[in-house]
C-alpha cells in the first residue's frame, strides 16, 4: 500500500545480487561452488512462488512487485551458473530490470493519477479508452516477459545458457517458469486493456512530457536489444577477471575441477 515512488525503490533488490558479485565469489569461491546446487534450487522455488503470489494479485502494483521479486531469482541464478555466459547475463539483467521495472511502476502511477485506484478489477477497455498509453504498456510489457529484441531478452537468454552449462534440467525448469509468468502477464494485460464491462470508465491522453519520458525508454528498451554489445563488451571484462580471480583463490580440488570443466565462455 506505499506510494508508487516508494515502490519503486524496489528496482533496488538488485543490489543483493550485486553484492554476490563484489564479496561472495571472489571472497569464497570455495563456499560458492558447495552450495551451487541449493542455491540454484532456492532460486528456482523463489521464482515459482513469487510468479504464483503475482498470478493471484488483485492489485496491479503488487502484482508487479512480485514479479520482480520473481526475476530476482532469475538474477541470482546467472550467477551461481559459476560462467562467463551466466553471470555477464545476470549483469546486463540487472540493468534491463532496473529499466523495465522503474517503467512499469511509472505506468501505474500515470493510471492511479488518472482513476486513483491500483484495483486490477476496477480497470476495462483501456485499449479504446486511452490508446497511445495502450501501446507504451504494451511495448514495455513486452520486455518484461523479455520477448526477443528487448533487453529483457539479452539479459535471460544468457542466463539460461550459462545454466545449462551446468544441468540442462534446471536451465528447462527456468525456461518453463520464465514462459508461465509471461502468460500471467498477458493475461492481465487483456484483462485491463480489452475485456469489456458495464461500468463507465473515463478517456484520457498522456501528457507531452509524459510521452517523452516514455519514448526514451522505449528508445532504451529495444535499442539495447538490438545492439546488447554497447554493454556486453565492458561487462565482459570484468566477469573474466572475477572467474579468474575465483580460480587463483580457490583452495579446494573439487572448486578447481567444478571451474575447469564450466570453463570461460566468451559472448559474443
Amino acid at each position: 500500500n506505499s506510494p508508487v515512488l516508494v515502490s519503486v525503490m524496489l528496482v533496488v533488490f538488485k543490489m543483493a545480487p550485486f553484492g554476490f558479485l563484489l564479496f561472495c565469489l571472489p571472497l569464497f569461491p570455495d563456499a560458492s561452488v558447495y552450495f551451487m546446487p541449493l542455491i540454484v534450487a532456492l532460486c528456482i522455488v523463489s521464482i515459482v512462488y513469487n510468479a504464483l503470489i503475482a498470478y493471484r494479485a488483485e492489485n496491479i502494483k503488487e502484482l508487479i512487485a512480485y514479479s520482480s521479486i520473481s526475476h530476482l531469482g532469475v538474477m541470482i541464478l546467472g550467477i551461481f551458473s559459476l560462467n562467463a555466459l551466466g553471470i555477464s547475463g545476470a549483469v546486463f539483467y540487472m540493468f534491463a530490470h532496473g529499466i523495465v521495472t522503474g517503467a512499469l511502476f511509472l505506468m501505474v502511477e500515470l493510471l492511479y493519477q488518472r482513476y486513483h485506484t491500483y484495483d486490477i478489477s476496477f480497470y476495462h477497455s483501456l485499449a479504446k479508452k486511452a490508446p497511445l498509453f495502450s501501446i507504451f504498456f504494451m511495448l514495455i510489457l513486452l520486455a518484461s516477459v523479455s520477448l526477443p529484441l528487448t533487453v529483457s531478452f539479452v539479459g535471460e537468454f544468457l542466463i539460461l545458457l550459462g545454466i545449462a552449462k551446468i544441468n540442462l534440467l534446471y536451465a528447462l525448469l527456468a525456461g518453463l517458469v520464465i514462459i508461465l509468468g509471461a502468460i500471467y502477464m498477458f493475461a492481465v494485460f487483456r484483462k485491463i486493456f480489452f475485456i469489456q464491462k458495464q461500468s463507465f470508465i473515463e478517456s484520457f491522453s498522456l501528457r507531452f512530457r509524459e510521452i517523452v519520458a516514455l519514448v526514451c525508454i522505449v528508445v532504451m528498451i529495444f535499442g539495447l536489444g538490438l545492439m546488447p554489445n554497447i554493454l556486453l563488451k565492458p561487462i565482459q571484462k570484468d566477469v573474466d577477471n572475477l572467474i579468474k580471480i575465483m580460480n587463483i583463490r580457490a583452495v579446494e580440488q573439487n572448486t578447481l575441477d567444478f571451474l575447469s570443466k564450466i570453463g570461460e565462455a566468451n559472448v559474443k
